[in-house]
Parts: structure tokens; sequence; C-alpha cells
């Protein structure tokens, strides 16, 4: 057992961790677009969300929805426990893939608990409506795994069940399709042959699933314009955007707070944790002549490229964190883990842990800014009713993903009331964002509300609420 304890630290803390894990994720509530995803309480048919609805088909994400219909009170512990547990095994699958890969012990523990601990799994695993993230890259993890351990049909059928499940997860999932294979060949564990032969089964079944999308019923949804922006600005700030959180860590709820207190904290977690990077890659230039080196960037890449060309948050970082695992395990056994390593990876570590604390309780405050506002608008309306119509003021202020969100964004378009009322009224919520410096466009717009039939009218200028009646 000692031995074992031995050469699985990692896994050992990880496992140890959950528990307290769970707790610190069970306090953060929905926020912003937590409430808008397929994963929140769903009551309707359960065609309306297994099957395509625009460019998304998720139908795990729909059947989360679904189940979490018959018991509300499981929102959002369920999704946090789904979303950790998910994190979990792509640790384990990390830890796998470095020993399949032959990487020394010392190196396979500490890729795998950085990649349980590193910053980049912030936006995923403190948020709610991220199992889809989660589970993409796991199945996608799995597969690799699966392919290389087994040959022939096997291999085959691993390869392409993991991959469906992967796209299935979320649509950036259709990539491992890609990356599991090149990957393979990558490490001379795949001949050019044999590569050309699974990219013609990955095209075929990229096919099938296309084909199925355009077959199966689609119930339409909104998509973000952000999504079919082409600029050139865009793309590289979203690639900017991508290496400060994959590559630079510090604590961007601190800096983006801009108090003297949170600058500190965010120039101290990047001084504490740049050693280890530094280690990894600067000291050891040689190593950029190896292909391997290369290929690893590649596959990081590749696994966050949809992202990188659409729009890019730092939920997006998790896509290719795996892979970036294997690249710090595959720089690691290049050199002796000496006791210089070992210390820039404890700084390293800790670094990442007070981050990770910043940035939970930044999102708890988020959750409970929302949880304010739903139960403070039953309170205002006193009487159940059938139809509401919010204007919120919005004033320009900092909105980071879901850990810094203002009022007007945390109310989630009115589903935060909705939650408040255990999601039994009321039956219609519309809501409109105005600016602050737009505020004489109220009047008319109370008035066109009333015109519709909408029974209630609200204004909300940040916590603050009020009925406005005809």
């Amino acid at each position: 057992m000692r031995q074992y304890i031995h050469t699985h630290w990692a896994i050992a803390i990880i496992l140890c961790f959950f528990p307290v894990a769970l707790w610190a994720l069970l306090q953060l509530q929905p926020t912003f677009d937590d409430w808008t995803y397929l994963t929140t309480p769903y009551t309707g048919k359960l065609s309306e969300v297994i099957f395509p609805a625009g460019v998304y088909w998720r139908p795990f994400d729909g059947l989360i929805g679904y189940v979490l219909g018959f018991n509300y009170h499981l929102f959002p512990a369920l999704n946090h426990l789904i979303v950790l547990l998910g994190h979990t095994l792509a640790a384990v699958c990390v830890f796998l893939l470095c020993q399949k890969l032959k990487f020394k012990a010392a190196s396979t523990n500490i890729a795998t608990l950085f990649f349980y601990l590193a910053p980049g799994m912030l936006g995923t695993v403190l948020d709610i409506d991220s199992i889809n993230q989660t589970y993409s890259a796991l199945w996608g993890l799995i597969g690799l795994l699966l392919f290389l351990r087994y040959q022939g049909s096997v291999r085959i059928a691993c390869y392409v069940v993991c991959c469906y499940f992967a796209v299935l997860s979320k649509e950036n999932g259709i990539l491992w399709f890609a990356i599991i294979p090149l990957f393979a060949w990558g490490i001379n564990r795949l001949s050019m042959r044999c590569l050309w032969q699974f990219a013609g089964l990955a095209f075929g079944c990229i096919l099938l699933y296309g084909i199925a999308r355009l077959s199966l019923p689609n119930s339409g949804m909104y998509v973000n314009n952000e999504y079919y922006s082409f600029a050139l600005a865009v793309k590289i700030k979203n690639i900017a955007k991508f290496v400060a959180v994959t590559c630079v860590p510090t604590d961007y709820v601190g800096l983006m707070h801009r108090s003297p207190i949170g600058i500190a904290g965010a120039v101290l977690t990047f001084f504490m944790a740049m050693p280890f990077y530094l280690s990894l890659f600067a000291s050891k230039v040689r190593y950029w002549r190896e292909r391997t080196f290369w290929m690893f960037l590649f596959y990081i890449f590749l696994g966050a490229s949809i992202h990188l060309a659409t729009i890019f948050t730092v939920m997006h970082a998790y896509a290719s964190l795996g892979l970036e695992a294997l690249l710090v395990a595959y720089l690691l056994d290049k050199q002796t883990v000496s006791k210089r390593i070992i210390g820039f990876t404890l700084l390293y570590m800790v670094s990442a842990f007070m981050i990770a604390t910043s940035h939970w309780d930044a999102a708890r405050a988020a959750g409970q800014l929302a949880q304010r506002m739903g139960e403070n608008t039953l309170r205002v309306l006193k009487n159940p009713v059938d139809s509401v119509y919010s204007i919120m003021l919005e004033d320009t202020v900092i909105h980071y993903s879901s850990f810094l969100v203002p009022p007007a964004k945390a109310f989630g378009w009115g589903r935060a009331a909705i939650h408040a009322s255990k999601y039994r009224w009321p039956k219609e919520w519309k809501d409109t964002l105005i600016q602050r410096d737009n505020k004489a466009a109220i009047p008319r717009l109370v008035k066109l509300a009333h015109q519709k039939g909408y029974r209630c009218v609200m204004v909300y200028d940040g916590e603050r609420m009020k009925v406005v009646s005809r």
C-alpha cells in the first residue's frame, strides 16, 4: 500500500480532497447564463431538449435538465456533483495516459495534479452549466487512452464511440476525431498509412453525424452573433485570452477588481507560479527543436481551435487542458525532478490554490447576488402573477465570466425569480436591458408592456427594484 501511494500520490491527494471540493462547489448558486442552458430544471417534453436546437445538439445536457425538472431541489447540487466527478475522472485519465506513455512516476503525478488544480479549469469546474465542456474533454481523453491501449477492431470501436460521446456532449468534441489518431501518429504509435485510414473513418463518422443532425427535428435557438464574427482583431483577442488563461497563471479576479489588495494578489500568484513554467519551457530551449514538443503544442491549439475561431471564454480553456498536462509530463520527463523542480511545483500548487480560492469566492458572491435578487423580487411582487416584464438598467461595469457579474446579468433575465418561486410562477418573464443614459425610454417601455398584456412591469436599478403601475 505504501508503495502504491508513493507512485500514485497525486490520485491519493485528489480523492482525499474530493469531499472538500464538493462542499465548496455546493456553496455556489446559479448566476448569469447558468440560468439559460439545458442543464436547468425543465418540465416540458423530453424530445424538445434531446434533439438539435439551432446549431446545438447536446442530448446529455437536455437529459440532465429533464431529470432536474422532476425535482428542482437537485439544482444546482447535481450539476456540481456531475462536473466534479467528470473533472476527477479526467485527472485519472491524465494519470493513466502518462503511465501509458511511460513517463516517470514523479512526472506523471505532477502533471496529474497540474491538470486538477491549473487555473485553466476554473471556468469549467466552478461553473454550473459546464457539464458539456467537462464531459466533452473527458470522453476525448478516454478515447485517446483506449486508442493507445488497444489494437484492431476494439481500438476502432472505442475511437468511434468515445468521439461520438464527446461531440454529443459538446460540439467541440468533434475535434477528437482528428486529435486522437494525430496524437498516436505523433508519438510513433500509428503509421502514416493507418493515419490516413483513420482520417477516412473520421470523415465518414462526421458525415453520419451531420446527416443525423439534419434529419432530426430542430427546435431552433438564439445564437450569439459574436460566434459569427470574422474580424481579425477578435481572433487575435481569442488567442491572447487562450494563452493568458493557460500559460499566465494569476488571480484575474483580483486584477479586475483593480484594488490594491487585488492587484497585489495577482502579482503574488503570478510570481509564485511562473518559476514552474520557466523551469519547463525557458530553461530547456533545446527541447524546442524536437518534433514531439511541437506536436504537443499543435494538439493543444487544435483542441481549442473551434473556440479560437468563434468565441473564447475562460471555460473554453478546459478543452485542451488535458493535452497541456501531457506536455507538462513530457517536459518533466526530459529532466531530473530535482529538489528545485519540486520546490517550483509546490509554489505553483500554492499559487493555483490561492487563485482558485479567489475565483470561488467571487463565484459565490455572484450566485448570492442572483439569489438575493430573486427572493427580493418575490417580496416586492407579494402575490403570484402569470407574466412579468422587467426593465433592467445596465451600467458599464466589469464583467468576468461567472465570477464578476453585474446585477442586471446575475438576475438571469428573470430566471432567478422563477427559481426562487420554486418554478411555480410566473409562467412568462420578458426582460429588457437598457443603458443608464437611456432612462428616458422607461415610460415608453412600461406602456408597451402593459399594452401587450403583461400583468406586472418591474424596473430594476442594480439590486433596487419596484413595480410600475399603469
